[in-house]
């Protein structure tokens, strides 16, 4: 048996429906500025640098850290900077698992320590019994993985042209700990839409090989992809290029072969 609602009543329970699910969906979809954690694999990472920036200069500012649980469970950490105190506001609400709650506390400052394994930034000077708090932690501590091996060739036409390559196993474990530490602060494990169409000639074109533990990611694109991922991942071919030439230890130069391998 079926209950009719009256038109008034039924238009009404539409539009609070429609609105409660818009108000759930903006404050679950990630903008553009946020910094998103998944698992160690962080983006818009520089937006953290920015804020400390701010800070220093005294200057008014927010910041959205979005940590993702094991589950897939958004945590909101959200940072408010004015009149020299950053209010921390911390919500779990969607977190199945965790408190469900939101707390709010206030900081004297966002410090960033970075290490040649390990990039950490910590809260100091927060009320109540926290007085410092971790916000975000990567490790890039190559030694801890069980394998890690990766192959970069570039060139102006692969993979039947003239091609450089370099290899982990030419490297001294200083080159793949700098190497692996540069692959993690460009979330080479995240997801990355990239091009390797070129309208102009000659270009040059990369093809990245990564093997982390029981994972394989492959990556080709061109110089010319402009995209945010194109353009992180050309820095880090180029960064992996600059440590590898300039390595002493190295056991041989980069090869130019008639074909990649």
């Amino acid at each position: 048996m079926s209950v009719k609602l009256p038109k008034r009543t039924a238009f009404v329970l539409w539009v609070f429906i429609c609105l409660l699910m818009l108000g759930c969906s903006s404050h679950d979809r990630p903008e553009e500025g946020d910094v998103i954690d998944r698992h160690g694999g962080v983006t818009h990472l520089e937006k953290m640098d920015e804020f400390i920036a701010s800070v220093s200069r005294n200057q008014p500012a927010t910041l959205r850290l979005i940590r993702y649980t094991i589950e897939g469970d958004p945590i909101f950490h959200d940072l408010s900077y004015q009149n020299k105190k950053i209010e921390f506001r911390l919500d779990s609400t969607e977190d199945q698992f965790g408190k469900g709650e939101v707390a709010t506390y206030f900081c004297d400052a966002l410090e960033r320590k970075e290490t040649d394994t390990l990039l950490q930034y910590t809260l100091t000077g927060c009320t109540g019994n926290n007085g410092t708090m971790k916000l975000l932690t990567i490790s890039f501590d190559v030694e801890k993985q069980d394998v890690f091996a990766f192959v970069l060739q570039y060139g102006g036409n692969l993979p039947h042209g003239d091609v450089a390559e370099i290899r982990d196993d030419q490297l001294s474990n200083e080159a793949r700990q700098l190497i692996y530490k540069k692959m993690v602060l460009s979330n080479y494990l995240g997801e990355k839409r990239l091009s390797t169409e070129c309208n102009h000639t000659p270009h040059v074109r990369y093809s990245l090989n990564v093997q982390i533990n029981g994972a394989l990611r492959e990556f080709q694109w061109a110089e010319c992809d402009q995209s945010e991922d194109g353009k992180t991942m050309t820095a880090l071919a180029k960064d992996i290029i600059a440590i590898a030439t300039s390595n002493e230890e190295r056991k041989q130069a980069p090869e130019t072969n008639g074909q990649a391998r």
